[in-house]
């Protein structure tokens, strides 16, 4: 099928097998497919995004469903929060980071994770990809990111269709997939 810009990814829905409830940040969030299935699921649930546009169209869904969503406008390298989660999910985000910041990117989803909670993260893998972005992922490469934390899943395939833009063409995109659990502390 073709990538559904509207419809919760099977593998956050599989995210809930191993965490029910608490508080999320939703990394990337576009316009909030994924928030909004998180907070429709127990979830008290931070969006950040780059886009500002994006945010406010989620803003508006947010007081139209009677949801209440709080909404960063920020990149991961340079949010700002206290907060702690106990769900982090970064779904197609990371290969947009520079090799340079991929580093501290990954650091930071990790210093917003509680002890015990989790780290759900997309991203586009290299090998075969048709797609460019800053940082497409060698495979296995992902899974490298997370030494000392528990893999509750991991998986590299093909994703849906996809077409960036009318003229661009028609690709199925090679990604990985994380879901992980931090250490709890001792």
């Amino acid at each position: 099928g073709w990538v559904d810009f509207n419809a919760t990814p099977r593998y956050v829905k599989e995210a809930l097998e191993y965490i029910k409830g608490g508080a999320a940040i939703d990394v990337g969030s576009y316009t909030g497919r994924n928030t909004f299935f998180l907070a429709e699921n127990g979830f008290d649930v931070t969006a950040v995004d780059t886009s500002h546009e994006n945010l406010l169209e989620l803003a508006e869904k947010s007081r139209e469903k009677n949801i209440p969503i709080d909404c960063i406008t920020t990149d991961i390298l340079h949010l700002q929060t206290t907060k702690t989660f106990d769900l982090v999910l970064c779904t197609m985000v990371m290969h947009f980071l520079d090799d340079q910041d991929l580093e501290d990117g990954f650091n930071k989803l990790k210093d917003l994770t509680k002890p015990g909670g989790i780290n759900l993260v997309s991203v586009l893998l290299k090998k075969d990809g048709p797609i460019a972005r800053p940082h497409l992922f060698e495979p296995g490469e992902l899974r490298e990111h997370y030494p000392g934390w528990e893999i509750l899943d991991y998986l590299e395939s093909f994703g849906p269709k996809y077409q960036e833009n009318d003229e661009s063409p028609v690709v199925r995109a090679p990604r990985a997939i994380i879901i992980a659990r931090k250490p709890a502390e001792e």
